[in-house]
């Protein structure tokens, strides 16, 4: 049986089992044997299911998430229009590769990809899935949408990997959009981002900043300047002075003249690469905890 467009196969039995189930972690160990033997029995099912409709459980997969540009509020409906950017989005991709496996999960469209030949690699379909949110804005032009692409894994029983790696792409898609210079946003493209996805010690990132920028802030602070944020742009924009003087709108000489009154400020030289590793990570760091914060 050819594959065909679905919301009820192992993306749905395993995938949504997956994400909504309890945490093991949090289970004591009489209730882990239990709930590790009712895993088996569901995922046995999932797999039976999708390899009946012509999907093999053993193939790649890959997942992507498309959803409104701004977070929707809790217990938000989605606007008949954006139902019809996501069937668009949803044809338009089963159209190209032929594979594909979905379902709507909290207002997002959840997709995942069988790569199962050679010329179905990650890079083929970040390009489809762009074309068709690139269509998607064309006919819907009121709408904004994000998208964002986990990494590839194998078999397809370990998919909330991808997934997880979707979402949190998807969640900072703000903060990656401008770097990356695309309507969809990989795992592969965050970066450092990733770093500070595998590390849930909040408070050290925050002191981490404040330890960076803390003698830069204190002297704004006395001095009503904009160092940190001459600083912060001068960094994200490569330490191009032209390109961050305009943001600034100042001029590149009085930008020029504030790093070498940082330099005096913080007694750490601008040409140490060190010095720039440390600010650029924690402006990184500031961008991701204004994320979360919100």
């Amino acid at each position: 049986m050819p594959a065909a467009l679905s919301e009820r196969t192992l993306l749905g039995d395993i995938l949504l089992y997956l994400i909504e189930t309890q945490n093991m972690n949090s289970l004591n160990d009489s209730l882990l044997v239990d709930f590790l033997t009712k895993e088996r029995q569901e995922m046995n099912i999932a797999v039976e299911r999708v390899e009946s409709i012509g999907f093999s459980a053993l193939s790649s997969y890959q997942i992507a998430i498309v959803g409104k540009r701004a977070q929707p509020e809790d217990g938000e409906e989605l606007s008949e229009t954006y139902k019809y950017a996501y069937k668009i989005i949803r044809e338009r991709v089963f159209g190209e590769s032929g594979r594909l496996l979905y379902m709507h999960w909290k207002n997002l469209l959840v997709m995942a990809i069988e790569l199962s030949s050679p010329e179905q690699t990650p890079e083929a379909f970040k390009q489809i899935l762009e074309a068709a949110c690139a269509n998607a804005r064309f006919l819907c032009p009121d709408i904004g949408i994000r998208a964002a692409m986990g990494r590839v894994c194998s078999p397809l029983t370990i998919i909330k990997r991808s997934f997880d790696e979707a979402l949190f792409a998807f969640n900072i898609y703000d903060l990656i959009e401008r770097e990356n210079h695309s309507s969809v946003v990989s795992f592969d493209d965050i970066g450092f981002y990733r770093v500070l996805r595998g590390s849930h010690n909040v408070n050290e990132f925050r002191r981490f900043y404040e330890e960076t920028t803390g003698k830069i802030a204190a002297y704004d602070k006395e001095n009503n300047t904009e160092f940190v944020k001459s600083l912060e742009l001068y960094m994200e924009n490569d330490c191009d002075l032209d390109k961050a003087s305009a943001l600034l709108f100042i001029h590149k000489n009085t930008l020029r003249y504030r790093l070498l009154r940082i330099e005096s400020i913080t007694g750490k030289s601008l040409k140490n690469m060190r010095v720039l590793a440390d600010y650029y990570t924690c402006f990184k760091i500031k961008a991701y905890l204004g994320l979360i914060d919100r």
